[in-house]
């Protein structure tokens, strides 16, 4: 289906606004939530009835009448609570709801796109997807449409192109709106590196175009594919995850569980990937071997030297040697 990709991707975070490095990560405490630094010290006080991780300097946070604004680093609040629903800054601007409506503000707070759209994604690459009437369309920073909503589903535009699905099929669009590569695929990913990864045939698997369509990895026995990173990207075959290089070669078996449901799979990020094995979780290194052991309820990718872990008697942040920096017991 159209929708698999993005259902996945948004699962893993890929597609929702990315936490850039900041030095602080979102905790609970007490039904409220603040952030502490690398360290484990609480900075800002759990305050806040929800909140996101910082992205370009930002982070939104809910007050008690579920009013969404944006705190800086030092917890001031930079812009008011007032919107029903904030995303992470993306190129200078991010999308927020009003009203059931979507638009874009700047970092004052000033819209730059009213809330008109049944939904957004964030910029990329000087363009944001907006949903109008159940089809979706590309807008510049103006507010101006310069690709009309005539699409099912589209993805973030990456070098250049961006994936565009249309009568049940999906391709690949320019900036103009011109189609680069045919509507020929049951669905499709993001170019990186000049590959993406598209689902064509009867069966529904995976493989691997270039920029033309042509095929890199003909899609022969893979069941979900992730985008490549650094020459290597995650594929999923008779329910488990392997790692594959350009060529479609296994660089570790398919050994780690693959739930399609979850969408969960091997991201590696300052040089690990949580994992999961049989119904617990740890953290490998690109070899495949355990670097720290599965023993984890669930864990998230790290960032800035922390990573999200939880056994089954506390939560919280863990670094790079798999001790907690920060934790508090699950109850």
């Amino acid at each position: 289906m159209v929708t698999e990709v993005l259902s996945v991707l948004l699962a893993l975070g890929v597609i929702a606004s990315a936490a850039e490095p900041s030095g602080l990560w979102v905790v609970t405490l007490n039904g409220r939530e603040g952030f502490i630094n690398k360290w484990g010290q609480l900075v800002i006080p759990p305050k806040f009835k929800f909140a996101w991780n910082f992205s370009e300097g930002l982070a939104p946070v809910w007050n008690e009448e579920n009013r969404a604004g944006y705190i800086d680093a030092s917890g001031k609040v930079v812009i008011p609570p007032q919107f029903d629903y904030a995303r992470g800054f993306r190129e200078g601007v991010a999308d927020v709801e009003l009203g059931g409506k979507w638009g874009f503000i700047d970092k004052t707070g000033r819209y730059i796109v009213p809330p008109t759209y049944e939904q957004t994604q964030g910029f990329s690459e000087g363009y944001a997807a907006f949903e109008m009437k159940g089809k979706w369309g590309f807008l510049d920073k103006t507010g101006q449409a310069v690709i009309p909503a005539d699409y099912e589903l589209v993805r973030d535009f990456s070098e250049g192109l961006a994936g565009a699905c249309k009568d049940g099929k999906c391709g690949f669009i320019d900036k103009t709106g011109a189609v680069v590569v045919p509507f020929d695929f049951n669905d499709c990913g993001t170019f990186n590196t000049g590959v993406a990864e598209v689902k064509a045939g009867q069966r529904g698997h995976w493989g691997y175009i270039d920029r033309t369509g042509r095929w890199l990895i003909p899609p022969s026995h893979f069941d979900f594919a992730m985008p490549f990173d650094k020459g290597f990207a995650a594929v999923a075959q008779g329910g488990k995850w392997g790692l594959i290089d350009t060529t479609g070669r296994f660089i570790w078996q398919p050994q780690f569980d693959y739930d399609p449901l979850q969408g969960f799979a091997p991201i590696f990020s300052e040089g690990l990937a949580c994992v999961k094995q049989g119904d617990v979780y740890g953290f490998i290194k690109l070899s495949g071997e355990f670097v720290i052991g599965p023993h984890f309820s669930k864990c998230g990718n790290f960032r800035d030297g922390l990573a999200m872990a939880c056994d089954p008697e506390k939560c919280g942040y863990i670094g790079l040697d798999g001790t907690y920096v920060w934790s508090r017991p699950w109850f």
